[in-house]
């Protein structure tokens, strides 16, 4: 039987829910799944030294004081299977976010813009289709790090200092925190629009934070065996990178929409 081929926003729905991962942003654990389900209960397991969750929300806060513009990338390993890169413009809430998401197990790409609390997702003729921000089940809150801050700051029960750590050949000062999964799950609440069920959350996850010179580099999550890692790297921070909605000819008319 013929498969029904899904609409730009469908296929957009179905390749970002590691995008809105929360992460969603958003993000890589780097010490793997444990026997008991990757359950880890004490301070000694994160290894370094011991901060308090107030400590590492300022030094994380601190980072993104002056944000204004940054490239990423994003990488989904596991069941999701997907990848990202684009630019984010912090001058705006939520930030205006211009990226192309791509499915690795098909290859195929989704150009997308998130501005002016809008979703264009572009389409094979080259225009683009537009939906509310809020009514699209998407959002760029797993990529963007204060909302990462937002979602993951209620969930924080232990937080370390590993000191400094060597990523792609870059030294960066490394922080581990273990989060409460289900509270992480709960602030991301369930606005979207999408019909696919969610994974399972695991009870606690690993979040594994770099920061270097000031700035946020990278942020990685475990999402656990059936959802993998997902790690979103942050780079040419401050550089001119103007997103921009889409002209009016260039909006095309949803399928189905009324005349």
């Amino acid at each position: 039987m013929r498969t029904a081929r899904r609409s730009p926003l469908a296929r957009v729905r179905a390749a970002a829910i590691a995008g809105t991962l929360a992460a969603a942003l958003v993000l890589t654990g780097c010490s793997g799944d444990d026997e008991d389900g990757g359950k880890g209960d004490s301070a000694a397991d994160l290894g370094g030294d011991p901060i308090s969750t107030a400590d590492f929300v300022d030094v994380y806060g601190a980072a993104l004081e002056n944000a204004t513009t940054a490239r990423f990338t994003m990488t989904a390993e596991g069941g999701a299977g997907t990848s990202a890169e684009g630019v984010m413009d912090f001058s705006t809430e939520p930030p205006a976010t211009d990226l192309t998401l791509t499915d690795d197990n098909t290859g195929q790409s989704q150009e997308l813009v998130m501005i002016d609390q809008t979703l264009f997702v572009k389409t094979p003729k080259g225009g683009y289709l537009s939906t509310p921000l809020g009514e699209s089940g998407l959002s760029s809150g797993g990529l963007d790090p204060a909302g990462l801050l937002d979602a993951f700051g209620d969930a924080v029960i232990e937080a370390s200092d590993l000191g400094l750590d060597e990523v792609d050949g870059e030294t960066f000062e490394h922080y581990r925190v273990l989060l409460d999964g289900p509270k992480i799950t709960n602030s991301e609440g369930s606005d979207g629009a999408s019909d696919e069920a969610s994974p399972e959350v695991p009870s606690t996850i690993l979040l594994d934070v770099y920061l270097g010179d000031g700035l946020l580099r990278q942020v990685s999550l475990d999402l656990g065996e059936e959802s993998g890692k997902v790690t979103v790297k942050y780079f040419d921070w401050g550089k001119p990178s103007a997103v921009k909605a889409p002209s009016k000819n260039q909006i095309e008319k949803s399928p189905g929409a009324k005349n």
